[in-house]
């Protein structure tokens, strides 16, 4: 019996060569450096589809076939494993990359939101892109796609987006870019360790710019009296909506930004929110619930408070990037604070939105 099975044991051994050389052979396909760095890069913008960052971590929390069979209660679950603190930045920027994918493929416009095609890194600058009016993230893909390219530009900075429905008025919309960078370094940066995260660098297209202005610059009181008769603690509101009118219209430069980049920015208004067309559009946008409460109340309980008509709010962005907008027109006079370095491309006051 011990003879057969050592006979056996070479003839088995040349069966299994050939049967494998009668299989499919392995091949292999050279690519070049620049399409690999390409794959490996990968993300929502330059791919639309998940980044490997995003993958690793859906299979570290089990989630990658529930992602694949059902997105939402993924991220559902994801969500959840962020807001118990379970998990760290990974997670923090995979949820909003996967959020901002899914609303992209089901066509509706993306929460207000910053998130990054990235891992957070310690020690290099944020570069912050803010998108203009009607338009998403995805208007980056190419620039971005050219900065990483570059070395000495991918090992020195970060790149962050900021999404937000822009049909807002500019103000409110920049007040919540200004939290949601708030919010980031305090997660990101609790101790104030990271020295580059005071080196921020705003980079705004169009409305874009001026929600980056916002954030650089110290009003006093320009903006409130522009459109008010009153000092604010003299206006009859409730107070939940004169901390808001003191949160839009009393404004710091914020302390993070260093530079701001202008990119067809409409610093002097925008006369295309004067056209008739453009003005229909007003009739289409939705505010948030407390802007219409807010402009509500101010229209039926305090309109000799003010020099503008508070029922010109309904009109968003389009009222704010208005010629005709006292606001507009002083925020174009203030001048960038001292510490926030600026450059403007493509400067046409009075045209691009």
């Amino acid at each position: 019996m011990t003879t057969r099975w050592v006979a056996c044991g070479p003839l088995c051994a040349m069966g299994l060569l050939f049967l494998a050389g009668c299989a499919t052979p392995v091949s292999i396909e050279r690519i070049g450096a620049r399409a690999a760095y390409r794959e490996l890069r990968a993300n929502v913008l330059t791919a639309n589809d998940l980044s490997q960052s995003t993958r690793n971590v859906l299979r570290r929390w089990v989630l990658s076939e529930s992602y694949d069979s059902d997105p939402e209660g993924a991220i559902m679950a994801l969500h959840a494993i962020v807001v118990d603190g379970r998990g760290d930045e990974d997670e923090l920027f995979s949820l909003a990359g996967m959020a901002f994918l899914r609303a992209e493929r089901a066509g509706k416009p993306p929460p207000t939101q910053l998130a990054s095609i990235d891992a957070y890194r310690p020690g290099r600058m944020p570069v912050i892109f803010v998108h203009g009016t009607a338009s998403s993230v995805g208007r980056w893909a190419d620039m971005v796609n050219d900065l990483l390219a570059d070395p000495r530009i991918r090992d020195r900075f970060q790149f962050w987006f900021f999404t937000y429905e822009s049909g807002n008025p500019v103000l409110y919309s920049s007040a919540l870019l200004r939290q949601a960078i708030r919010d980031a370094v305090y997660k990101l940066d609790p101790a104030g360790t990271d020295p580059a995260l005071p080196e921020m660098v705003i980079i705004g297209h169009s409305q874009g710019g001026l929600l980056a202005k916002a954030l650089v610059v110290h009003s006093g009181d320009q903006l409130w009296s522009a459109v008010a008769n009153k000092p604010l603690d003299q206006v009859r509101v409730s107070p939940e909506q004169r901390d808001l009118l003191g949160r839009l219209l009393f404004i710091e430069p914020l302390p993070n930004v260093r530079r701001v980049i202008f990119i067809a920015t409409p610093h002097g208004g925008s006369y295309l929110t004067e056209r008739s067309v453009t003005g229909l559009v007003k009739y289409f946008l939705t505010l948030p619930l407390t802007l219409a409460e807010a402009g509500y109340d101010l229209a039926t309980q305090s309109a000799d408070d003010f020099k503008v008509d508070p029922r010109e709010l309904r009109s968003g962005s389009l009222f704010s990037m208005s010629p005709r907008n006292p606001v507009s027109r002083t925020m174009s006079s203030i001048p960038v604070g001292h510490r926030a370095g600026r450059k403007t491309f493509c400067n046409d006051r009075a045209r691009a939105i």
